[in-house]
């Protein structure tokens, strides 16, 4: 991740240092200065997003609280807010600024639920984006504003894959990209014609990093499914 300056700052925590201590790396003229997230937060799978002033905000599991918690940093200061607390909740967290500031934050919940947590006018809004198991998030808005969510998921009756949660209107439209295989959103990002690109690790099956890119909708059913594309 980088500032407007293009200074880069990697958030990340301690592993194997017996503290979980969550850390805010900046890169300097000087070299890399470390500094602790919070006030000493402990916590697992931090994600990071800067705010339109240049603020950075990390979201991540806290560990001695099992909350989803979100940690900024304003005016040299940090401050915590905890989003969803109990059960694993806040694992797989991705963080992100939408066009207008807002800040918004997809996660898997304390029921493994996919949840999108959005604050506006200084609080925090929480809503189920998909009631079944959900892992590995990614999030990323498109030109029209639109959130897009990539993450594994799963269906009853045990299927479970690579799935992609679209907002419309007021609900989410919900689709499977490719069923029965063990692959995990990594990042997503959407270009400029509205075409969606994702990295994906698939830990069981392959063991290997895949790309998938779905172009933008242009009217044409290409391949004679019924649908766009």
């Amino acid at each position: 991740m980088t500032i407007s300056d293009g200074t880069p700052l990697v958030a990340f925590h301690m592993f194997g240092a017996g503290d979980d201590d969550l850390r805010l790396a900046t890169r300097t003229a000087e070299g890399w200065t470390v500094e602790p997230v919070g006030a000493g937060a402990r916590g697992y799978e931090p994600s990071i997003a800067i705010a339109l002033g240049g603020d950075p905000h990390v979201a991540y599991r806290d560990v001695d609280r099992g909350c989803l918690a979100v940690a900024s940093r304003v005016r040299g200061r940090w401050r915590t807010d905890l989003l969803e607390c109990g059960n694993g909740a806040g694992q797989d967290s991705a963080i992100v600024f939408d066009a207008a500031g807002e800040e918004h934050v997809v996660y898997s919940g304390r029921d493994s639920d996919l949840r999108h947590a959005r604050k506006s006018r200084g609080r925090w809004r929480l809503e189920t984006v998909d009631p079944n198991t959900a892992l590995s998030t990614a999030l990323a808005f498109d030109g029209t504003g639109r959130a897009q969510i990539v993450y594994y998921g799963s269906r009853p009756g045990l299927v479970s894959g690579f799935a992609h949660a679209m907002r419309e209107a007021d609900a989410w439209q919900l689709d499977f990209v490719e069923e029965g295989f063990a692959e995990l959103p990594e990042s997503l990002a959407i270009d400029s014609q509205g075409g969606l690109h994702t990295v994906l690790w698939d830990d069981v099956l392959r063991m290997a990093v895949r790309y998938a890119h779905r172009p933008a909708p242009d009217g044409v059913d290409q391949d004679c499914d019924g649908e766009d594309g």
